[in-house]
């Protein structure tokens, strides 16, 4: 089975209902709501992926990230079979985009709440993805008439010119956007989960490498300074911190990380020469011995 090209989607939490919080709640006051609710919305779109709602399953495997402020996220990396593969643009456009829906006004405004990036830049050059200037994460897009294919890395989708922008909220203002701000998604996911998931075409094994540094790379940590300097020699304390949605994940022994199907350690041995485990006090044992199990008791005794 040829796991070379995964697709790769991302799926970040929608706080929950207002109805299922008590008078003056806020989210932040509901951690256990929170991680409940994620967690529902993670297996529900892996379970339609799995039957197939991205093509032919394979494999796929995710971990959960914790952000600064406490929620929630999921890196997921789905591996198709060879046949459900996107090799064309036709069949890419079949499953993604990166624009605004011309003839679906429902569906236009759910782009609008979760799926345009927040413009920086110009708009906002305090921002912070903002570095020396420019934008870490490449926005706003360049525009595109049509969806290319590269082995080096993400899919680049179409971004069509059409001359047509939308206003989002930004805080308590307004700003314009077009097709350059749009974040790559798969509108069905989208329209039946109403939640910010990015979905890539993924064409390098290095996406796996990419996730599992939010595993190996540790928890976050803070140096706090306590009183002040004496005598040139500061104290200070280096700790973890964890946050209420990442500490009730814990209690709920929810999965950090997770592969479907599981890599099995096997062990390797020379011929006739493997571990073997038994319990020597077993009468039933095969390779109980009753005089030693008597000597070592009576050794015992001693």
């Amino acid at each position: 089975m040829s796991w070379e090209k995964p697709a790769w989607w991302w799926l970040r939490f929608k706080e929950p209902s207002k109805e299922a919080l008590l008078g003056g709640q806020a989210p932040s006051d509901r951690p256990d709501l929170v991680v409940r609710v994620f967690f529902a919305k993670l297996k529900a779109p892996i379970k339609e992926i799995r039957d197939g709602a991205l093509g032919a399953w394979a494999a796929h495997l995710y971990t959960i990230e914790f952000q600064k402020r406490g929620l929630p996220y999921a890196y997921i990396i789905v591996f198709l079979k060879p046949e459900a593969k996107l090799h064309t643009p036709e069949q890419i456009d079949s499953l993604m985009s990166s624009e605004f829906p011309k003839d679906n006004p429902d569906l236009l405004e759910l782009i609008k709440a979760y799926m345009v990036y927040r413009p920086c830049g110009n708009q906002k050059p305090n921002a912070p993805c903002m570095i020396n200037g420019v934008c870490s994460k490449g926005f706003p897009k360049p525009f595109k008439d049509q969806t290319t294919v590269s082995d080096g890395s993400y899919t680049c989708t179409r971004r069509s010119e059409t001359g047509q922008s939308h206003q989002i909220k930004m805080g308590r203002n307004e700003v314009t956007v077009n097709n350059q701000w749009v974040v790559c998604h798969s509108p069905y996911l989208i329209w039946k989960y109403r939640c910010h998931i990015n979905v890539e075409s993924v064409a390098s094994i290095k996406a796996v490498k990419y996730i599992y540094k939010y595993v190996y790379k540790g928890h976050d940590r803070a140096t706090m300074q306590f009183g002040r300097p004496i005598d040139k020699v500061k104290l200070y304390l280096d700790a973890r911190y964890i946050s209420s949605c990442e500490a009730i994940w814990c209690l709920f022994l929810f999965h950090i990380q997770k592969q479907v199907p599981n890599v099995v350690h096997l062990q390797v041995h020379l011929p006739d020469e493997q571990s073997v485990v038994f319990d020597p006090d077993d009468p039933n044992d095969p390779n109980y011995n009753a005089e030693d199990a008597e000597n070592a008791e009576n050794e015992g005794k001693c």
